[in-house]
């Protein structure tokens, strides 16, 4: 998941983890790993994710 690391934007993330874990999903810290990215904020955040991971 790519957000802004504040910790406003954290805990309203959190819950989204939780609900992604008990819908099988397994999150991963590393980028190659990826088969999913959920961005989770404005345009800037989801353009920075889609250039992080090449996807």
């Amino acid at each position: 998941m790519f957000y802004k690391r504040t910790e406003e934007i954290k805990k309203r993330v959190q819950p989204l983890k939780e609900l992604a874990e008990q819908n099988g999903f397994q999150l991963v810290f590393n980028i190659d790993e990826k088969n999913i990215i959920a961005s989770i904020g404005g345009d800037n955040t989801f353009l920075q994710a889609t250039r992080k991971t090449g996807f």
